[in-house]
């Protein structure tokens, strides 16, 4: 079994410093994010993936699109694998005033890094994880033994997917999640793979390799 996590390409949203596209996203790739996916697609190019699932974000369905040019006409997308919900600050600047002033003074103090308190009318990092974790378990246990799967997603999730491989179900704390989360970064249209050998999961960092 392979498992190719992969980061959508460079989004429109993610040119525009302090703007939260999130789950709204509505522009999709850039031009750049547009060629940086079809090097990936080249990289990855001798997979033969049996099958592509990505998130239903705009700039993740437009990856698992050029990924699957020259390599799997099946792709579905999962709702587990979305972006972190940032409530009523989608689609926005986190700056802008209208924005701003709808936001609850205690959870701009306070709130805005804890595990449970969600965004405003949005979800908690927690809740994110849950979702992604249970995604990941039914995922895992439908794949086949010499099946290559590709999941395109985002930066939180992925790194929610390698805490979860790494440390499996004893999570120590909220705190300790997240700031695994906050540490881990992975560049667009980069990937890991993760594999199953004796009953074991383990990952392979591939970045490198592009």
């Amino acid at each position: 079994m392979k498992l190719f996590v992969i980061r959508h390409g460079e989004s429109i949203g993610n040119t525009k410093r302090g703007f939260m596209s999130g789950k709204s996203d509505p522009d999709g790739l850039s031009g750049k994010g547009k060629v940086q996916v079809i090097r990936l697609a080249w990289e990855l190019r001798k997979v033969k993936f049996s099958r592509i699932i990505s998130s239903p974000v705009a700039r993740a369905k437009d990856t698992a699109k050029i990924l699957s040019i020259n390599n799997s006409d099946s792709i579905t997308t999962n709702e587990s694998f979305s972006e972190l919900d940032h409530g009523i600050l989608e689609g926005h600047y986190w700056w802008e005033s209208q924005i701003v002033n709808k936001i609850p003074k205690n959870w701009r103090k306070t709130h805005r890094e804890d595990w449970i308190t969600p965004y405003p009318q949005g979800e908690s990092i927690k809740d994110m994880c849950l979702r992604v974790w249970d995604g990941l378990e039914e995922l895992l246990a439908v794949i086949g033994n010499h099946e290559k799967v590709a999941l395109v997603t985002h930066q939180a999730p992925m790194a929610a997917i390698k805490y979860r491989i790494r440390q499996g179900k004893n999570t120590k704390s909220g705190r300790d999640v997240l700031n695994y989360i906050h540490k881990k970064h992975y560049p667009t249209a980069s990937a890991f793979l993760i594999t199953k050998q004796s009953g074991k999961y383990s990952i392979q960092n591939i970045n490198d390799k592009f």
